[in-house]
């Protein structure tokens, strides 16, 4: 692959990549792994509430690696759920796990969460899940604004045949919720994560939405097509959305959402002949 800018700074993502260790232990494998950052899902499991022991166990980690979180999901529910934020019952949970979020937040200097909207009846009216997700992302929005965190909304591919889908799955939802969403509260600090798999599976062009709305992006995720393992692994034009992306002098982190193969170490060892730094 070539054409890709030298310059991209590359995050881990521990959720999927390293997942041969203990989650206690990922941090430092990636720093190991020459990764100067990483992002994670929700880390605290199904509880929206962990205990001090469990956010300075987490904090720690992190901490001792000596690597950076640059971004972390809001919590998402139960195992099998991809978020609850539209969800009207699981409202209370939602709102009670901002308090951790914060707190993690404020002790590792976190500026983004991902917001995982979720999926409804793939037979729902919409609307009937509408109206809470917006809700809930502005009551998030505002509750982290204090410690300078900016709120994501990414849109999603559908998981399999469950009998649901996702709320949000085009570039075009996900801008019309956050801009409702930051009407409600009064807030600015909701932006787009734009997952590279996600919207491609999807048939949404990645590459028109970075031309299209630069100043929604605030992150971003790539994995390869068809696998969703490392970049250069299937027939995804990812060197041509790395390219737009530069083109818009984008200057965040670029993180790797992959479920490796075989193992993470063989993955990487696949990516980085490909001239990736």
């Amino acid at each position: 692959m070539t054409g890709v800018p030298i310059r991209w700074r590359w995050a881990a993502n521990i959720s999927c990549l390293f997942s041969e260790g203990p989650a206690a232990d990922r941090p430092a494998a990636a720093a190991a792994a020459g990764f100067e950052a990483i992002e994670s899902w929700w880390p605290f499991g199904s509880t929206p509430e962990p205990s001090s022991a469990a956010i300075d166990a987490f904090v720690g980690s992190v901490q001792q690696a000596g690597i950076r979180l640059v971004a972390m999901n809001l919590f998402g529910g139960s195992p099998g759920l991809r978020g609850i934020l539209a969800q009207s019952e699981c409202t209370p949970d939602f709102r009670a796990s901002l308090a951790a979020t914060t707190a993690v937040a404020q002790r590792l200097g976190v500026m983004l969460a991902n917001a995982p909207i979720g999926d409804v009846p793939v037979d729902a009216e919409p609307s009937r899940y509408w109206d809470t997700a917006v809700d809930n992302l502005a009551c998030a929005a505002g509750r982290l604004a204090d410690v300078g965190v900016c709120v994501m909304v990414e849109p999603l591919s559908p998981k399999g045949q469950n009998g649901s889908v996702p709320l949000i799955r085009t570039m075009t939802e996900a801008l019309d919720i956050a801009q409702q969403a930051r009407e409600r509260g009064g807030c600015t600090n909701i932006g787009i994560l734009l997952d590279f798999y996600h919207m491609t599976v999807n048939a949404d062009d990645p590459i028109a939405a970075v031309l299209g709305h630069p100043a929604d992006i605030r992150h971003v995720q790539v994995a390869d097509i068809p696998g969703r393992d490392v970049p250069g692994t299937g027939t995804a034009n990812i060197d041509a959305f790395l390219n737009t992306l530069q083109s818009i002098d984008y200057d965040g982190f670029v993180a790797l959402e992959c479920f490796p193969r075989k193992s993470t170490q063989h993955s990487l060892a696949a990516w980085r002949p490909r001239k990736y730094p």
